[in-house]
């Protein structure tokens, strides 16, 4: 296990996130091929 909050588990199959995960412009987040929509934005702050 590593001392970090976010990691890759051997293999690359399985991600931890204990962090924040950001989708910068242009990136888009996917799911059985099918890209996912935020439902709402959360202002920050």
């Amino acid at each position: 296990m590593s001392n970090v909050k976010n990691y890759s588990e051997q293999g690359g199959e399985h991600w931890v996130v204990e962090g924040e995960l950001e989708i910068a412009a242009g990136g888009k987040l996917t799911f059985e091929g099918k890209e996912l929509k935020a439902a709402g934005l959360m202002e920050s702050g």
